[in-house]
């Protein structure tokens, strides 16, 4: 029984230390989405003007 109980405690270990990182915010894998799906509706005029540029000037290079 406490075999069994050393070795459930063995492999729950991990677990608790990923959670505990997690919820103490020291976790530095986190994904906040691709760039390019944003939306940047809050740019300024030149902001969009200079992106539109810079993706003409890709498309023609």
């Amino acid at each position: 029984m406490w075999i069994l109980l050393g070795l459930i405690g063995v492999f729950m270990l991990p677990l608790l230390w990923i959670f505990l990182k997690d919820s103490l915010g020291m976790n530095s894998n986190k994904f906040y989405g691709d760039d390019l799906n944003k939306k940047h509706s809050a740019d300024s005029k030149a902001q969009r003007e200079a992106r539109r540029m810079i993706n003409n000037y890709n498309r023609t290079n």
